[in-house]
């Protein structure tokens, strides 16, 4: 079913599953809470803190939900994650959450129809940019070897790179995607392939969107 008087040709039920698979990242997001005073209040400019204070503020932020701050520390340890690249996975962390999707999974979740929710006006509201940091950091941190990926990183990254591809492709619909296996779901564009490679490695089974999204 398509929304009507949206240009875009995605549907509801598209958007509405392709959102459900980013809630692992409020398990993600779960993590210690780290405690930091000293910059409570004080303007984010971050550039002259000592390493570890960067990232001790950064898991902090993480833990509280709190967008623009995540959006404030980000470039910080994302630029230090290119001489450490343990960090990678705390800035695709950041990424997701400074780019307000957990809002809209909210939203999705607390709707007693999610299909009748305005997903067009929904998704004008997520910082794009912050969506494609999610999978440059997960990629980076695959290409560095790094071993402690999580299933769940990886499905937030697959459904961060199916959104990505939706607000960069607006001619195109998820039920045109092939997912019978990589090649095929590479036709779609990079996005799609990096989607496709993000959950198997998540332990899901891709050719089953077909199902879901046709």
């Amino acid at each position: 079913m398509k929304i009507p008087g949206i240009s875009r040709s995605f549907s509801a039920l598209s958007i509405t599953i392709t959102l459900l698979v980013l809630v692992p990242l409020l398990l993600t997001a779960c993590q210690e809470v780290f405690t930091y005073s000293l910059l409570e209040g004080m303007q984010r400019d971050f550039s002259s803190l000592p390493r570890e204070q960067k990232i001790s503020y950064a898991k902090d932020v993480l833990a509280s939900g709190d967008a623009d701050a995540m959006a404030d520390i980000y470039d910080e340890i994302a630029a230090m994650a290119a001489n450490d690249p343990e960090l990678y996975l705390l800035a695709a962390d950041l990424a997701m959450g400074a780019s307000g999707i957990t809002g809209i999974i909210d939203d999705v979740l607390s709707a007693e129809d999610p299909s009748t929710l305005v997903y067009a006006d929904i998704l004008a509201s997520v910082d794009m940019t912050m969506m494609g940091y999610v999978a440059d950091n997960v990629l980076a941190a695959e290409a560095a070897g790094l071993s402690g990926i999580t299933e769940e990183q990886y499905a937030t990254a697959a459904g961060a790179e199916i959104l990505f591809w939706l607000d960069q492709n607006p001619a195109n619909d998820v039920s045109s995607i092939d997912w019978t296996d990589s090649t095929t779901a590479a036709a779609s564009g990079p996005e799609i392939a990096n989607a496709y490679n993000f959950l198997v490695s998540a332990g899901q089974n891709p050719a089953e969107f077909d199902d879901i999204f046709g």
